[in-house]
């Protein structure tokens, strides 16, 4: 009887709850990560003055001619934007110099705010990057032509809804977007080395562009949940059988303790699969 104790703790002892839970949080650890970051506070807005009148949710950059300026930036310049006008109230810190002077405006480099954006390259729908359009200050939807991306849209905008202005068969309207002027992953993607195969299938489960370090941290993630439920699959397995060899008298516990292997290696598999989802998503 003790024999058979001893076969089944050597099962069970293998994997611990301490240490499956400590490797289901290696898992979910890079995810985790990115939704706090989805989920933290806006960006910090700062305070500048123009010349020019400038509407909520414009795409401005720094005047060359002036640091303490900003004016709408443009589609030849767009590698020079910084970040979207915004109302002072929208963020819960805003920096200003207290002047009050005539022609301050608010600037946010990061963050969720309403953007302006037109149907110039046609109607931008959620998630799509922005970039500049050939009309100042305005943003457009994105497409791999573009290098630089101002931000990425959490509202879709068609042209017919939400209409602030027109200009010919260009309308131009207000959503909310992730505001975050980068190299476009659009354009990243397709200079990537990225085996084809593994683009299609990373757009077919997100409907969308992926950046390339997302997949490249996606398939780290993959591997090692395979690599650990490999683990304990076969470490489990290899140690009941030989287990049931030495005293076949415990097959039962045994059994029962290669089902709990069994299942807790299906777990960690399951969780690394929903932390490659949800850094392709996210």
């Amino acid at each position: 009887m003790s024999t058979q104790t001893s076969n089944t703790r050597t099962i069970k002892t293998i994997f611990t709850p301490k240490k499956v839970f400590a490797l289901l949080a290696l898992c979910v650890l890079v995810a985790a990560s990115l939704v706090w970051r989805s989920s933290s506070a806006q960006s910090i807005v700062q305070s500048y003055t123009s010349d020019k009148t400038l509407q909520k949710g414009m795409v401005v950059m720094i005047d060359p001619k002036n640091g303490s300026k900003v004016i709408p930036a443009t589609q030849e310049d767009s590698k020079q934007a910084y970040g979207v006008v915004v109302d002072p109230s929208d963020s819960p810190v805003t920096l200003s110099d207290g002047s009050g002077n005539a022609g301050q405006v608010y600037v946010a480099a990061e963050g969720r705010y309403e953007v302006l954006v037109s149907d110039e390259n046609g109607s931008v729908a959620t998630g799509d990057y922005l970039t500049l359009s050939s009309t100042p200050g305005i943003a457009m939807k994105a497409t791999a032509k573009q290098p630089i991306a101002v931000a990425k849209a959490l509202e879709s905008f068609t042209g017919s809804q939400n209409i602030v202005a027109t200009s010919g068969n260009t309308h131009i309207g207000r959503i909310i977007g992730t505001v975050s002027v980068k190299q476009n992953p659009l354009a990243a993607t397709t200079r990537s080395s990225i085996p084809e195969i593994i683009q299609r299938t990373t757009q077919s489960v997100t409907k969308k562009s992926v950046n390339p370090l997302r997949i490249y941290a996606s398939l780290l993630v993959f591997m090692f949940s395979i690599v650990i439920s490999g683990s304990m699959l076969y470490a489990g397995i290899k140690t009941g059988i030989t287990a049931i060899g030495r005293n076949p008298l415990s097959k039962k516990d045994i059994r029962r303790s290669l089902i709990e292997v069994i299942l807790s290696s299906v777990i960690v598999f399951i969780i690394g699969l929903f932390a490659v989802y949800l850094l392709l998503r996210i």
